[in-house]
């Protein structure tokens, strides 16, 4: 795709303001590429802001993690948070983002540890927050903390203006790990399973209730209410066959 731009921008002489624009206006249309080697030339700036030179890293590395190079993501982020001058709520979001990346690549200890982190930074926006309290949730399941990832949904549900689609979610993921059936689905661990069984056993109705706060919450993402939708009807049928 050609860029957007008639004349080429020299690094050397522009601010790196006007090279994030462009590549922001590459994203959009679609030039992902031409937007990742104007993020580059930002970041190979001299003397750029250090706002822009982390914004830069951050948004390529949120490229790079579109494509499946998640290590190339932990390294830009790594760079964000060992960034003089960058800005908190940056630094939080690099320790959201590098979290994820670790996630993807199965190294989950270390995602919980980023995904806390994110909260504890300075500056964090309410938003970021749930977002890290929703990922760490997804961790610790994987790590079998079930009570753990109970709770950080239930950290999102009871947190004062968190953003309707982040609500959505966290009442979702905790509504599947309150039912045993939705979470025999993505747990491949029969032992696991069988601990999740026992233990939630006579949770269904929380769960259905969780499904039933998704689909009455206005501005919930339709992926969410549906899923909530077909998960309550199955959960419903469950329990009328357990009795």
């Amino acid at each position: 795709m050609s860029r957007k731009f008639n004349d080429e921008i020299d690094p050397a002489e522009v601010k790196g303001r006007a090279l994030l624009d462009r590549a922001f206006s590459e994203m959009r249309n679609g030039d992902d590429t031409g937007a990742i080697a104007d993020y580059t030339a930002v970041i190979e700036l001299p003397k750029a802001a250090p706002e822009d030179v982390a914004l830069a890293l951050i948004n390529r590395g949120g490229l790079k993690a579109q494509g499946g190079d998640y290590q190339a993501t932990i390294n830009d982020t790594t760079e964000v948070i060992n960034l003089a001058g960058a800005p908190p709520h940056l630094i939080a979001f690099a320790f959201k983002n590098r979290g994820s990346s670790q996630a993807a690549l199965g190294d989950l200890k270390e995602a919980v540890v980023d995904f806390t982190a994110t909260m504890q930074a300075p500056g964090v926006t309410i938003e970021t927050v749930a977002e890290a309290y929703i990922e760490r949730a997804k961790a610790k399941n994987a790590l079998h903390d079930l009570k753990g990832a109970i709770a950080d949904y239930s950290e999102v549900v009871t947190m004062s203006g968190v953003p309707t689609h982040a609500l959505a979610r966290a009442l979702y993921g905790r509504g599947q790990l309150k039912d045993p059936q939705d979470v025999a689905m993505d747990s491949p661990d029969k032992s696991y399973q069988a601990i999740i069984d026992r233990t939630l056993a006579d949770n269904r109705d929380a769960a259905i209730a969780d499904y039933t706060a998704v689909i009455e919450l206005e501005g919930a993402p339709l992926e969410e209410s549906t899923r909530a939708r077909l998960f309550r009807g199955l959960a419903r049928r469950k329990k009328d066959e357990a009795h």
